[in-house]
């Protein structure tokens, strides 16, 4: 049954979501173009709006498969998956799956179109893709950042039809819930920061902006000790900047994420129950 629920999704939205990319992909085309007056207004015109193309088209995916919980689940195409015989924990591993995969996509897309933007005007790109192991790390990124904001957004919108928030207006129910997960994501961070000896390396090179994670380290590290690091570097005006940054929040974070995912599929099983 999870496999159907996928296909299904698959073929509802593949059409949808391939055409946001490829307007996306017109209009980065056509800003390039420009590249060949060789006029430096016209060409950081191009690049500018040829990266706003790349967020707006990734963010316009996400936008969609958040629309397409909230209509399928609760909007008025809700029945069908209700007549599934396939229990709300299901239904809710079918939809995030396919979500999951989809904005992965769209992130990867995102930085490919942007690499290419900056290889074709002539700009740095060498921190993005500088070594393999920024590159793996940047990709885990990604899909650790689809996998949490599938989760917490379909979190989001099931909170916001449950219980006292389903009297509301569906707009302020999703903004009251929006700020609540938003506000104990923030604290989750916080609270792990200080308990959690977690650090991550970062390279940046001051003269072209270019940045590589080098990778994570069990050690504590405060944000005076982050200060005093960069200024201590400063002094002596090295070309390379070496921060190591507290990353401790990461875990609170997930935390916070895996307990919405319980709470969605227990929301989405009594909301199929009482259908």
């Amino acid at each position: 049954m999870l496999l159907k629920l996928i296909r299904h999704e698959a073929k509802a939205t593949w059409r949808d979501l391939l055409l946001i990319e490829a307007a996306a992909a017109v209009v980065i085309a056509s800003m390039l173009a420009l590249v060949l007056t060789k006029s430096f207004l016209l060409v950081a015109f191009a690049r500018g709006l040829a990266s706003l193309a790349t967020v707006l088209g990734a963010v316009a995916v996400l936008v969609w498969m958040a629309v397409r919980y909230y209509r399928t689940v609760y909007g008025d195409t809700g029945y069908f998956a209700g007549s599934l015989p396939a229990r709300g924990g299901t239904i809710w591993a079918g939809k995030t799956l396919w979500a999951v995969v989809v904005s992965a996509l769209a992130m990867i897309v995102m930085v490919v179109e942007q690499n290419l933007i900056d290889r074709t005007v002539n700009w740095s790109t060498t921190g993005t893709w500088e070594s393999k192991t920024s590159a793996n790390m940047l990709l885990v990124v990604m899909l650790v950042a689809a996998v949490a904001f599938v989760i917490s957004v379909f979190a989001i919108i099931s909170l916001s039809r449950a219980g006292v928030l389903a009297r509301l207006n569906p707009v302020l129910s999703l903004v009251i819930t929006a700020v609540g997960m938003w506000l104990l994501t923030q604290i989750a961070g916080l609270v792990s920061t200080v308990l959690v000896p977690l650090s991550v390396t970062m390279h940046t090179d001051t003269l072209t902006g270019a940045s590589s994670f080098e990778g994570f380290s069990w050690q504590y590290t405060s944000l005076t000790e982050v200060f005093t690091s960069i200024m201590e570097q400063d002094n002596v005006a090295s070309e390379l900047l070496v921060m190591t940054l507290p990353a401790g929040a990461i875990v609170g974070q997930i935390i916070v994420v895996v307990a919405a995912a319980f709470v969605t599929v227990w929301l989405l099983e009594k909301h199929y129950t009482l259908n």
